[in-house]
């Protein structure tokens, strides 16, 4: 493992930090809910 790409995992992370430690996942169930109702509709 170099020290370069360390440092642009740590770079990365630093930039979507907030995205992590985010409490409002409503985006991922949304996505859930929505092949859910999509499967449900070609299930019957």
């Amino acid at each position: 493992m170099s020290v370069q790409q360390v440092n642009l995992w740590k770079r990365e992370f630093l930039q979507d930090a907030c995205t992590v430690f985010n409490k409002d996942k409503t985006s991922k169930k949304s996505d859930k809910e929505l092949k859910e109702q999509h499967l449900l509709k070609v299930i019957g």
